[in-house]
């Protein structure tokens, strides 16, 4: 039992992305002081266990069709680890992060819960809703702003802008992964856009989102504090929505997306170092 292999179980970079996200939408919404660090601690473990406890449960309730599709990749076709092991590391894992919100409050303690009780349900019966899973993972990508935000006590503009963008770009990031996954999602009788209504509608889908989030990035830059005329979320954002609307072209175009996974990770990625840089900068500036 190494250590990569729980890391593939828990696909725990995604879960460092969704702590960093907190601690964004903290600083969006509160800035720097006395509490902050005690705080971001909890938060911060909080999207990282539940996140971890959510994909090692959603590997056990697909080991099947992902044996079925050759998948190993996942640690559990390949024998690294048992699905005995993914179902404790899921029930420890998922337990710890909603404990993990308790000193935060009560509200975030129940968003917590509700949170983890809504990954739950995504594993086991909500993915097969194909959109309505969909957006139940965008909104995963988008909520850590918004917990970061419960957790100072203030949602302001900035974050709302934050959860909106990211909802957006994480939708059409997972209907655009539909089209990749068709086989396997037959086979799983998940009911994604691609399967329902087609590549075409699939395509056109995503990448209406995409731009949409693009459309949308720029606005903090000129109308929400701490972005407001900031270089170091304007830098790293140009990148990003170049990705994304390269992204868009390529499925309008009805060109091959295998790539288009990893180019509209990075291109989450560099998002989410635009949201990040963006509101440090400013904490600096102000000092």
């Amino acid at each position: 039992m190494r250590i990569s292999s729980f890391w593939k179980l828990t696909r725990l970079e995604h879960g460092i992305m969704y702590g960093v996200g907190v601690l964004v939408g903290m600083l969006v919404a509160g800035g720097l002081n006395l509490t902050f660090w005690q705080k971001a601690v909890f938060g911060f473990s909080t999207a990282l266990l539940i996140e971890a406890g959510t994909f090692a449960l959603n590997d056990y309730c697909d080991y099947e069709s992902d044996v079925a599709n050759e998948r190993y990749d996942r640690p559990l076709v390949s024998g690294e680890l048992s699905p005995n092991v993914a179902l404790y590391t899921a029930a420890v894992a998922t337990t710890l992060g909603v404990l993990a919100a308790a000193p935060l409050g009560a509200l975030c303690f129940r968003v917590a819960a509700a949170l983890a009780a809504l990954g739950i349900a995504y594993d086991i019966w909500l993915k097969k809703l194909g959109v309505v899973g969909n957006f139940y993972i965008g909104f995963t990508m988008a909520v850590p702003f918004l917990f970061g935000a419960l957790i100072v006590g203030v949602v302001n503009e900035a974050v709302l802008t934050l959860f909106a963008i990211s909802l957006l770009a994480g939708v059409g990031r997972e209907i655009m992964k539909g089209i990749m996954d068709v086989r396997g999602d037959a086979l799983r009788g998940v009911r994604t856009v691609a399967l329902r209504y087609g590549e075409t509608a699939a395509r056109r889908s995503a990448a209406a989102l995409f731009l949409a989030a693009t459309a949308l990035s720029p606005l903090p830059f000129f109308a929400a504090e701490p972005y407001r005329m900031n270089l170091a979320y304007l830098v790293p954002l140009i990148f990003a929505d170049a990705a994304f609307v390269h992204a868009s072209l390529v499925l309008l175009r009805g060109e091959s997306v295998q790539k288009l996974r990893r180019e509209t990770l990075l291109a989450t990625l560099l998002g989410l170092l635009a949201f990040l840089s963006g509101a440090v900068v400013s904490l600096k500036l102000s000092f």
